[in-house]
């Protein structure tokens, strides 16, 4: 087998994505943790401009991560959660119980705990929603 059927068959496999997730968390943590970060820091900052004839868009790096990618990301996983409820594994309800429960228990879980120690502090008791956002970013 060739280099080059070899690479197309690991870009398919699911090894691959793995591989891609660990090297872009092991370049944030040393990015973040040297002298590079200053650099980072005014890369994600630098504005962005697309004008085309009297039309233009200006924006910064990380105003199109979190407000671009981010929502196609997002498409694309209620895309594959459509997938799977129509014709995957979880075409069967019953199937669906136990992954359903997890993720309610994910939501509910932080919340009440911060709830349990922070009852009897009412300048603290209204940020119980934080624990619980945090998990999505």
């Amino acid at each position: 087998m060739s280099i080059d059927n070899k690479l197309k068959e690991l870009i398919k496999s699911g090894t691959f994505v793995g591989i891609i997730l660990i090297i872009a968390f092991a370049s944030a943590i040393t990015v973040s943790n040297t002298s590079l970060r200053g650099h980072y820091i005014f890369l994600i900052y630098s504005k962005i401009a697309l004008t085309i004839g009297n039309i233009s868009l200006e924006t910064t790096f990380i105003e199109l991560v979190n407000d671009g990618l981010m929502t196609f990301f997002f498409l694309l996983i209620g895309l594959e959660m459509k997938f799977h409820l129509v014709e995957g594994e979880y075409k069967n309800k019953r199937k669906l119980v136990l992954p359903m429960a997890a993720a309610l228990g994910g939501v509910v879980v932080p919340a009440l705990i911060y709830v349990f120690f922070n009852y009897n502090k009412p300048e603290l008791i209204k940020g119980w929603a934080i624990p619980r956002h945090r998990q999505v970013k």
